[in-house]
């Protein structure tokens, strides 16, 4: 099973081994491992189709006749935990299904299958309490059950229960970045509740476990909301900095660190969110998107993992550097997305759009900034040059859109002509700026 050149060769001996004994339990275990990692491979190159869903339906089957004669309680806390997992991916699978069985009740596909899963972590966590991944799990799983009778609560309590039983089984320094997910998982959890505002202040104060404990001050300890607020964002930051601390790799917290500094309007700095999300993005050197750290649970889907994380930073990033206009920054970022190999470039595609969108925005806003003409000139240079670089690469209908209002209120405002007639505008702008050419080492076409 762990030949993986020839995975196929071993489902055989596999099944080979089953007609000789039916009762070859390790077997059946193996079988559903090879539907198991099967399954996820299709849902990590985003083939979400019959075929994923046979191979999971085939890894639950195998595992659960494997489980009826296992005995030793490890063996069968690890099997719950592949079959809560396995559940959790057929959701993923036919996201569109489950959510319109589970919108006319709560007794939906959806809501009966998260259920199962949560039912299979309970029974690992009851052979295997010490594990904080079987809370964590039931901690997620309880976030997906849509019901009155899990409460926000409960939820957190799941999570604290993960980050305690971790931390008593990570006592030296070496170990102690093992508490990092649950205790990442659990504040996360906290800055959710707090940002939607369906959570009560008292619970969240409640829930503030914390290694490293801020001290409130006297203006905290006041009953207004406003600064009950005030002290569990502080307590948060302080939160995923701990875990900062832990790992300093650990992106997930970084990207948390310049969340809040972007949207919490009690620590709103731009500069510094910035700064923290562009170390994901770039290298002290300044390579572009390096490779990210990612920590280890068991039966989790890890490929695609880290093209999913990078995808969701660019997308931050791009709207943190329209929202503090740094249009050279932005167009740094176009540049780098447009350079890398296409093979690569196809999964961000739509990134690249919205990055292109965002930098003809920013455009828009500087045409009319100042009123002196070699300004309007260079801004009606800028649009010629973008407008070459649009009909170099392939962008949205949208991103066109734009670009056309900036050629248009470039040449207005060059020339003073009010014409809106597009066609006519691009035209005399390749008559008029003959030389306005992209250089070769930034705006390359692509053959």
């Amino acid at each position: 099973s762990k030949n993986r050149k020839n995975p196929e060769t071993s489902k055989n001996f596999f099944k080979l081994a089953l007609a000789v004994s039916p009762k070859n339990w390790d077997a059946w275990h193996q079988l559903g491992n090879y539907y198991d990692h099967k399954s996820r491979n299709l849902f990590a190159h985003s083939i979400k189709n019959l075929s994923a869903l046979n191979n999971v339906n085939k890894a639950r089957r195998s595992l659960n006749v494997g489980l009826t004669g296992e005995q030793n309680e490890k063996s069968r806390s690890d099997v719950m935990l592949r079959l809560g997992n396995l559940l959790l991916l057929e959701t993923k699978l036919m996201p569109e299904i489950y959510e319109e069985s589970s919108s006319d009740s709560s007794d939906g596909i959806y809501f009966e299958i998260t259920k199962l899963a949560f039912q299979y972590f309970y029974h690992g966590h009851t052979l295997q309490g010490q594990k904080w991944i079987f809370p964590y799990m039931l901690g997620k799983v309880s976030q997906m059950m849509v019901s009155e009778d899990i409460t926000e609560k409960e939820i957190l309590d799941w999570f604290l229960i993960a980050v305690k039983s971790e931390e008593a089984a990570a006592k030296s320094k070496k170990t102690r970045n093992r508490v990092l997910e649950p205790f990442y998982k659990f504040h996360s959890t906290r800055l959710n509740m707090l940002q939607k505002g369906d959570c009560e202040l008292d619970i969240l104060e409640e829930y503030s476990y914390n290694p490293k404990k801020i001290k409130r001050n006297s203006s905290d300890l006041n009953l207004n909301d406003e600064k009950r607020r005030k002290y569990i964002s502080r307590n948060l930051l302080q939160a995923f900095k701990y875990c900062k601390e832990l790992s300093p790799v650990f992106h997930k917290a970084i990207y948390k660190i310049a969340f809040m500094y972007r949207e919490n309007e009690y620590l709103l700095d731009l500069a510094r969110s910035q700064k923290k999300i562009k170390s994901l993005l770039y290298t002290p050197r300044g390579k572009f998107l390096p490779k990210l750290w990612f920590e280890e649970i068991p039966c989790t889907i890890t490929e695609g993992k880290e093209r999913k994380y990078k995808r969701k930073y660019l997308a931050f990033y791009i709207t943190l550097l329209k929202k503090m206009k740094l249009l050279e920054e932005l167009e740094k970022l176009v540049i780098n997305l447009e350079r890398m190999k296409p093979e690569i470039l196809r999964g961000y595609t739509d990134i690249l759009s919205l990055a292109f969108e965002n930098y003809i925005d920013l455009q828009i806003l500087n045409v009319g900034a100042k009123d002196d003409q070699d300004h309007k000139e260079d801004c009606m240079k800028m649009a010629y040059i973008t407008y070459q670089w649009c009909s170099f690469n392939v962008v949205s209908e949208k991103c066109e859109e734009k670009l056309f209002v900036l050629i248009e209120s470039s040449y207005a405002s060059l020339t003073g002509s009010n014409s809106t007639e597009i066609p006519n505008i691009i035209e005399k702008c390749s008559k008029n700026l003959p030389k306005a050419k992209p250089p070769a080492n930034k705006w390359k076409k692509r053959r």
